[in-house]
Parts: C-alpha cells; sequence; structure tokens
C-alpha cells in the first residue's frame, strides 16, 4: 500500500512540474554533487556538458552540510574542487531554488530511477539532475576530453605540498631515465569492507598479484597510492616484484589523483581515482587497468575510457578476486 502511495506522490508530481516548467522564471539545470573528489569531478563535468549547449547550470552542494565524513567514517568529506581548480565555471543554487527543483523538475520523476531510459538530449531546464556516471553521457571517443577542458588539470602542480613535489620529480625523474612507470591506486574500500557506496564485493590480493605479474617486469617501477597501507604492505607489495615507492606522506587525494596521472600506466581499483588519473594522463601511449565489474556495460566503458589515445585493459574477475 505505502509502495503505491509513493508511485501515486511521484506521477502527481510529475504532472505538477511538466506543468510549472512552462511559467519558470529563468529556467536553468541544477546538478546535484556528492562524494569524494573523484564524484565531484564527475558531477561538475556533467554540469557542464548542460552547459556547453548553451543550457544555464548552477550545482546542489547541500549534501556536504550533512555528511562531512567519508561513508567508512575514517576521513573529512570535503568539497575540494574550489580549491583544486578557482575560477570555475561555477554557481551555487539557493536553498529555495534547489528544494523547489528538486521537488518538481528531479530526473527521477519523469522516468528515470537512478539512469535515464531516454535520450539525453531531449533534458532541458528546468531541471534537477541526479545523473549519476558521465559514461551515461559520453557519445564519441574524445568527449570527455573536450569537457576535461573545463578543469585546469595541470594546475593542481601549483598546490602539491613538498612531500607530493617530490615525489612528482621522482616520478618524472624515472621516466626520463626510460622506466616504466605505473601508478597503483588501492581504494580502503576494496579491502574489507562491504558497503553499498562501495559495492557488495570486494577486491582481494589476488587481484592485485594478478594484474602485477602480468604488468610489471624489471625496468619497471610502481607507485602506489593509498588511504590503508596496513592492507598494502600485508596484501599487495609482496606481489610487486621491481622497484616500488609508497605515497603514503601526501596530505590530500587531489595530490594522489594527479600523481598518479602523470605515470604511464594506471592500475586502478574498484575506485574511481585510478580511472580518473587516466582519463588527465597526457602521455600518447597511456594504458589503464581495471577490473571488469559491470559486463553488460563493457563496451559503453571502453568508449568512455578509450577516449583519442590510449588502451583499456579489463580484467575478468574471477572468485579470488572478487568476494
Amino acid at each position: 500500500m505505502l509502495r503505491k502511495i509513493k508511485q501515486l506522490v511521484k506521477i502527481v508530481l510529475g504532472k505538477v512540474g511538466l506543468i510549472t516548467r512552462h511559467f519558470e522564471k529563468d529556467p536553468c539545470v541544477i546538478m546535484w554533487i556528492d562524494g569524494g573528489f573523484c564524484s565531484q569531478i564527475f558531477r561538475y563535468l556533467k554540469g557542464q556538458w548542460f552547459a556547453v549547449r548553451g543550457f544555464k547550470v548552477k550545482y546542489d552542494i547541500s549534501w556536504y552540510d550533512n555528511n562531512p565524513i567519508d561513508g567508512l567514517g575514517k576521513e573529512a568529506r570535503d568539497f575540494l574542487i574550489f580549491k583544486c581548480f578557482p575560477g570555475l565555471n561555477f554557481e551555487t543554487a539557493s536553498t529555495i531554488q534547489r528544494k523547489r527543483y528538486r521537488l518538481l523538475y528531479g530526473t527521477h520523476l519523469n522516468n528515470i530511477e537512478q539512469k535515464f531510459k531516454g535520450r539525453y538530449e531531449e533534458l532541458q531546464p528546468p531541471l534537477y539532475s541526479y545523473l549519476y556516471t558521465l559514461d551515461d553521457l559520453i557519445r564519441t571517443e574524445n568527449e570527455f576530453e573536450e569537457l576535461a577542458r573545463c578543469l585546469n588539470w595541470s594546475g593542481l602542480h601549483d598546490i602539491l605540498g613538498t612531500e607530493a613535489s617530490n615525489i612528482e620529480a621522482s616520478i618524472r625523474q624515472d621516466k626520463k631515465h626510460g622506466r616504466k612507470v605505473i601508478g597503483l591506486h588501492v581504494r580502503r574500500g576494496d579491502m574489507s569492507v562491504k558497503t553499498f557506496a562501495y559495492g557488495h564485493k570486494v577486491l582481494t590480493s589476488r587481484y592485485y598479484e594478478y594484474v602485477l605479474n602480468k604488468t610489471v617486469d624489471e625496468n619497471s617501477v610502481v607507485y602506489v597510492f593509498s588511504n590503508g597501507y596496513d592492507f598494502v604492505m600485508s596484501d599487495v607489495v609482496p606481489y610487486i616484484r621491481c622497484s616500488y615507492v609508497l605515497a603514503d606522506r601526501t596530505s590530500s587525494v587531489y595530490e594522489d589523483m594527479f600523481l598518479c596521472s602523470i605515470c604511464d600506466i594506471q592500475i586502478a581499483g574498484q575506485g574511481s581515482l585510478g580511472n580518473q588519473a587516466y582519463s588527465f594522463n597526457e602521455n600518447r601511449d597511456r594504458k589503464l587497468i581495471r577490473p571488469l565489474l559491470r559486463d553488460n556495460d563493457e563496451e559503453i566503458l571502453r568508449k568512455y575510457y578509450a577516449g583519442s589515445y590510449g588502451t583499456v585493459e579489463f580484467i575478468e574477475l574471477s572468485e579470488d578476486m572478487y568476494e
């Protein structure tokens, strides 16, 4: 009964929204932002996807008022992109406007249940968007690269701390000497925590063992970025059969992501940092190695991560790699 009432409320609100949108003054797209640094980049660029099509875009960042700590209760959940990319095309929606848009023009009210089922080209303001992943929006191989120009990614170099600057110098020195530089990201959520936000399964050490064995050689050096170095030391480092560097004294996730992005190869875990680092990697021979978590979306993911250069290798997970 309660489910039917909720469905009826959605239908009524949807019809009200269809009527009121014709009288909306100065309509815009309001993009909801939540989560960590990678999610912030995802959702900002999704807003710019609408902006480059001529629509006025605002952002709702109220989620951070109620979620100051990450999903595992370990670290502060800061809104970082203002600090990292000053001068962004960014306007925050007012409290009244975002609440009204969310109620009347939310994408979940228009046949969307988390993921839009129709053509994105049909979406127009007024709109409150929950659209989750950028791969839903990507239609051409270079579209992410076009959107990425909305960020001054190389500008992150100017705000690196001392330890991160030292690691950057080490990476560039290794590349100058012809070493194969690999950036490996091990997210804390891949280790033992099974939550909705991180998926209902976790990657095991067997995944890292398999990927490292097939990737590294005697000319390689692996830079490890993680927020859980106890797991790294016990379940990852034993399988690194070449030189390695632990980036365990950097001060922020954006430093890790920038440093990972200047490596030649990115090895991703279940999270987004390794994937995003690859997307911003300017090496023409860049390579991303990542687990294949959604078999039915492989074609979409290949297009999204491919870009106009570089290669992507998906690792099909055996039962001992993902449990």
